[in-house]
Formats: structure tokens, sequence, C-alpha cells
């Protein structure tokens, strides 16, 4: 699994976001300050940087930008402008991540050994390395494979915790869950799901819960350390939110009542709450929509969890006998279901290593030896073909039914297909041509200009210009084909064309050549 990741990302341009973290985490290093993407805790941000202290790498003095926390104009600067080249730079910064998604598989078969058997672990951990969507995300720069590890920590430490009484036990339970707040805000779910999950199992203890919780924020404060030194020169927070809807107005009243500082963890949670609140563009098939879709992640789930774990979902849950751990991946469901913020699987990922462990456990120990022996062997190879289908190009995985990573965009796009990753292999595949300008219109933030790609801006024409008289090969990304973050039906002239090929499943070739007069 490291091998694949290791090679593929190699393949690959910075996705959408990556620049903005790297460039931040680099920034918390150096500066002591957390102003940069304040929208994601630190720790995934600082995981990714530390490579990078021990390279030239420099943090861009930019006082304008700095002052008024631009991040757009930072990562720039930084990921394109350093003294590090910026492949590198990415490559050192993404091992990290790519190191605890490796410590995620190993989490997961210890627990399973721990708690079921040997072949059920090796069955779950099958499941996990040869998973596109981990192999995917599992390389980036973003919050989303830490959260999972840190979640299922939290989880498995939690229930360990609770069924020895034991105070060290929840010692580990209480670093786990500081590290899982530490990494993403969704993370927050755990403290309440805890405390149901504590009365299910009838071991509620109001003084180990609160210690726990209170230990675990005090992890946050260890990780947010220089601004928590400055909490009481913070202004309040019920200044930092604004609105007049229920949830704003509830949040203010709770700032005031308990007289909170607006602490950067306190003001992003808030930020995130607010966004979910006004919503995010989101396409699901075929149309974009501006607010959440209570269908959204069930088509997801359906169309981008492999074919395997997906059939063995439904009888691995029936015969586990809904063991306490399930009430996490179904609280997170539906907490996601219900969220206006449709833009990945990505989001879902905390739920995938619960149903690999059932999986393997359902195969493993609930089938006669043959039957699952056999039923693994049929399973293995068609994620084995589903896996080489899509190959290198992890991010753009569809299973079988839903027609491949061909027939993606049909149902998602945006970080399930296209999070501006192949801007590199489209500057290989003109240069492979001998092609001189492209008509570009690219959605992502990587530097076309460092990979060589000469072009004709098409969301940048004069007016009343025809995309089809340019004399050119057109790149456009599939965001941008379906409009999903452009004027409506901006692209609407491409569409009503047959693509002469894709880079990467994520950018649409048009051929708008004049045919040569002989």
């Amino acid at each position: 699994m490291g091998l694949l990741m290791f090679q593929s990302i190699q393949l690959e341009s910075q996705t959408y976001d990556e620049g903005f973290h790297i460039a931040a985490g680099f920034s918390y290093w150096k500066m002591g300050d957390y102003r940069l993407n304040p929208e994601h805790p630190p720790l995934a941000k600082l995981l990714c940087a530390l490579p990078l202290l021990f390279t030239q790498t420099q943090f861009p003095h930019l006082p304008e930008a700095w002052k008024n926390a631009d991040q757009v104009e930072y990562f720039g600067y930084f990921v394109y402008r350093n003294k590090l080249d910026a492949d590198r730079l990415l490559l050192l910064a993404r091992s990290p991540t790519i190191i605890l998604t490796l410590l995620l598989g190993l989490a997961i078969v210890l627990y399973t050994r721990w708690r079921y058997s040997v072949p059920a672990a090796l069955a779950a951990l099958f499941f996990f390395i040869t998973d596109p969507n981990f192999l995917a995300h599992g390389r980036y720069i973003t919050t989303d494979v830490p959260l999972t590890l840190f979640v299922f920590l939290a989880v498995i430490t939690w229930l360990h915790a609770l069924d020895t009484g034991r105070p060290r036990h929840f010692a580990w339970a209480a670093l786990a869950l500081g590290l899982a707040l530490g990494a993403k805000f969704s993370a927050v779910f755990l403290i309440p799901v805890h405390l149901v999950v504590a009365l299910v199992k009838r071991r509620f203890r109001a003084e180990t819960y609160l210690a726990t919780c209170a230990a675990g924020l005090l992890v946050v404060a260890l990780l947010y350390a220089p601004e928590t030194a400055r909490v009481a020169n913070l202004p309040s927070l019920s200044a930092r939110i604004s609105g007049t809807f229920p949830l704003a107005q509830a949040a203010r009243q709770v700032a005031d009542d308990f007289h909170l500082p607006a602490h950067p963890y306190l003001t992003g949670l808030w930020d995130v709450l607010s966004h979910n609140h006004e919503g995010h563009r989101s396409y699901l098939n075929g149309k974009v929509s501006t607010t959440g879709d209570w269908r959204y992640f069930p088509t997801a789930f359906a169309v981008k969890t492999p074919t395997a774990p997906l059939v063995l979902a439904a009888p691995a849950i029936a015969f586990a006998g809904l063991p306490a751990f399930l009430i996490y991946p179904a609280a997170y469901a539906i907490i996601s279901i219900s969220s206006n913020l449709n833009i990945g699987l990505r989001h879902l990922l905390p739920i995938y290593p619960f149903l690999f462990i059932l999986a393997g456990y359902f195969l493993a120990q609930r089938l006669p030896r043959r039957v699952g022996a056999a039923l693994f062997a049929l399973a293995a190879a068609l994620q084995i073909f589903e896996l080489a289908r899509v190959q290198p190009h992890y991010l753009a995985f569809f299973n079988t039914h839903a027609g491949g990573p061909e027939k993606g965009h049909l149902y998602l796009l945006d970080s399930n297909l296209d999070w501006g990753q192949d801007a590199r292999k489209l500057g290989r595949w003109r240069k492979q041509q001998n092609l001189g300008e492209l008509c570009i219109s690219y959605f992502g933030t990587a530097s076309l200009d460092y990979y060589e790609i000469p072009q004709i801006p098409l969301l940048n024409l004069p007016p009343g210009t025809d995309p089809l008289t340019l004399n050119c090969v057109a790149a456009i990304s599939a965001n941008h084909l379906y409009d999903v973050y452009t004027t409506p039906n901006q692209h609407a002239w491409a569409r009503a064309l047959k693509p002469m090929g894709r880079i990467g499943y994520s950018i649409f070739l048009f051929d708008l050549r004049k045919p040569k007069v002989h």
C-alpha cells in the first residue's frame, strides 16, 4: 500500500486545498501564529509541515498578506517560489499522511485480531490496503485520513477503558480523543457519542467521562499552544459570531454565559457550523445545488465503495450482533447525511474501518470455513480487479456497478473525481503530443506555469468570443465542464462535443483545431 501511494503521488500535482494546509502548517512552526487556515485544527498541518523544517524551505516574507491572513497568496509563494522544488516539497509534506494511513491499517489489523481472530484481521486488512479511496486520500495533505485514524483510536480506547475501568486506559482514551479533536472539527461528535456508549454499556461514571473529555480538550489546547497562551488577551467569542439564525443566537448566548474567548479552535468550529448552515455548491447525479441533499452521501457510499465490502456490509452487520462500536459510524453517518457540505466521500472515511472489520469477521467466523474462504477469494478477486481498473488514478475510483471511473462524472464531482490533481499529467501529455498553447479551463490551485503548460484561459475570454473558433486543443476540468463552480451553462458548448480523450479521468480534452487545407 505504501509503495502504491508513493508511486502514484509522484504523478500528481497538488489537490485544491493542499497548498493552503502546508503553508499554514509551516507558518505555525516558524511564526508561532495560527492565523492562516483557521477553518481546520492544526494537527494534520503541523505533522505534514514537520519534514520541511529539516530542509531549506523558507516561509515567505509577505507583510500585507500576513496582516490580512491571505492564505491564497501565501501558498502560491510558499509552494512554487521556494528554495525547495515544488514537487519535492509536496512529496515530503505528503509523507506524514502516508505514514498515518499505514498506522491506521496497523490499528485495524491489531484490533481485529484482538477482538476476533487472525483470519478476520487479515481479511479486514486486505479490504483496507486495496481500497482505492484510502489509497487516494491517504497520500494528500488533508485532514481526512488523520481524522479517520484518530477517531478509530478514540473509539477503541474508550470502549476498552469502559470495559477495564483502569485510569491508565482512560488516559489513553483522553489522548486519542484530543488528537481526533485536533485533527478535524467533525470529531466533536465523539464527545456526546462517548456518553451514549457509556450509558448503553451501563459503565457510565460522570467523573471519568468528564475527566476524559477535559483531558482531551487539554490536548487540543496544547496543540494550539501559542494561541492558548494568548487566551487572556483575546476578544470575546460572541463578538466573532455573526448571523441571526437560531444556531448563531444560541452560540452567542453560550459564549456570553461562559465568557468564552475567541480562541482559534472555537472560532474555527463556529466557521464550520456557519458554513454548514449556509451550504456549499455541490454536484449530484448531473445537477448542481447550493444546499445539502440527504441523498448525497448514500449515493457516494453506493458508487464509491468497492463492490466487495459494499455487498458484504449488510450481512456483516446483521451477523455481528450489533457491537457497541457500531454506534459511532451510525452516528457519524446520520450527521453527514444531515450536512449541507456535500463535497466528497472523504467525509465518510471514518466509517470504513468498522465496515472492514465487520466484513472480515463475517467471512472468517460467521460462515463455514470453506464457504468463507471461497467467498473471500471471490471478494479479493473483485477488489483487485476494481483497483487495477483505476490504478494509479485512485481519486477517480467508482465501483463496477456505477460504471467505473469512466462514468463517475455522471454521479459525483469535486473531491470524488476532480480536485485539481491532474495538472502534472496534463503537462506531460502536452509535451508528448508536441502541442503549443492549450485552451484551459482548470479547476485547481496547482501552477500551470510550473508544469510548463502555455495556455489560453477559457474563463477569461473577451465577451462574445466563441470558444469553437480558437483553433486549439481544449483541456477542461470536470468541475468546470459541468459548471459546478462557474457561471451556469458557461461550458455548455463543450458538453455538446465529444471528447477526444481524458487526463486521469478529471480533465476532458476537446479538439477545436480547424481541419488542415491541402
